[in-house]
């Protein structure tokens, strides 16, 4: 593997790991520190799916970059 797809798979694996961390931060921060529960439970319900949707466009992107193979030719 190239450098160059080292650092495709390398960034595409971080813009992954982002995502699932925002979502696992979305469910699981109130067992943690109760304050973030509080925060998590008052939030309206179209900020956790944007949320979602966000930490989920961030793996999508993650993995679409992690398999990049780079330019032909």
């Amino acid at each position: 593997m190239s450098a160059e797809g080292s650092l495709w798979t390398l960034s595409g694996l971080v813009l992954a790991a982002s995502g699932i961390l925002a979502v696992g931060i979305l469910w699981y921060a109130g067992t943690v520190v109760p304050a973030l529960g509080t925060l998590q439970a008052t939030a309206p319900r179209w900020a956790r799916l944007v949320v979602l949707a966000v930490g989920a466009g961030l793996v999508l992107a993650g993995l679409v970059t992690a398999t990049r193979t780079g330019p032909k030719g």
